[in-house]
């Protein structure tokens, strides 16, 4: 009797065990995600807190732990079970807006690495007395190659209004070259230091523009990153 009563109970035991299995399944995986979260908020957290026109490379190390922590909350995320379809929905939205912020900032410092060296002003020689006409050419011609073949290889519809100034740019250098050369073959120091004026006048309206849309690049981007910290509250809520 007493055989059959241990057996009894541990079927019983056996039985409510197997029943808490699926509750503590749905448990344990929430737990992964509240703590997948956990993990990515303090680097958005970090991006917000710096200025990221000034910022470098440390808001690039950053977004590097935004990117590999925000594809790890959506793995998460996606093998919940059903039973936390609100928990996944949100979870995606949160890892959908931590990269879409990553990206536009990546994108954006990408930008500024290739163009704000090829607005730097030239070094160009305004003495004709200092320079030949060959050498004159070649500082030119080199510098006009560079500039744009940086132009030729940026990517569409990013910063448009200086896309559309730099092609502008681009187009006159052939006139400002020839004229440039002009000045130092007819010994004009005066309509060289014209030339010279008017690329580096610009090159730095250039330069004003790529700040303002760099700015908004920034802005939208610490948009996205606010809503996935606001995600992440409903998420705790």
């Amino acid at each position: 009797m007493a055989g059959i009563l241990m057996i009894a109970l541990g079927l019983t035991g056996l039985g409510y065990w197997i029943y808490q299995q699926p509750s503590l399944a749905v448990e344990a995986a929430h737990d992964d995600l509240l703590d997948s979260a956990q993990i990515l908020q303090p680097s958005i957290e970090a991006v917000l807190a710096v200025d990221t026109a000034a910022a470098g490379s440390d808001v690039s190390e950053q977004l590097v732990l935004i990117n590999a922590d925000a594809r790890s909350l959506f793995n998460v995320a996606g093998a919940l079970p059903t039973t936390l379809n609100d928990e996944r929905s949100i979870a995606a939205d949160i890892a959908g807006q931590a990269l879409e912020g990553s990206r536009i900032l990546n994108d954006a410092y990408a930008y500024r690495s290739a163009v704000l060296p090829i607005l730097v002003v030239p070094d160009f020689e305004t003495d004709p007395a200092l320079i030949t006409l060959d050498d004159a050419a070649a500082t030119f011609g080199l510098w006009q190659t560079h500039f744009q073949d940086v132009i030729a290889a940026l990517p569409a519809g990013m910063m448009n209004e200086l896309e559309g100034e730099l092609t502008l740019i681009s187009a006159n250098l052939e006139v400002l070259q020839t004229r440039y050369l002009d000045a130092l073959r007819t010994d004009n120091p005066g309509g060289v230091a014209i030339v010279v004026h008017e690329l580096n006048t610009s090159l730095a309206d250039a330069e004003m523009l790529f700040h303002v849309e760099f700015d908004e690049m920034s802005t939208i981007a610490q948009a996205q990153f606010i809503k996935a910290l606001e995600s992440i509250n409903l998420l705790f809520g």
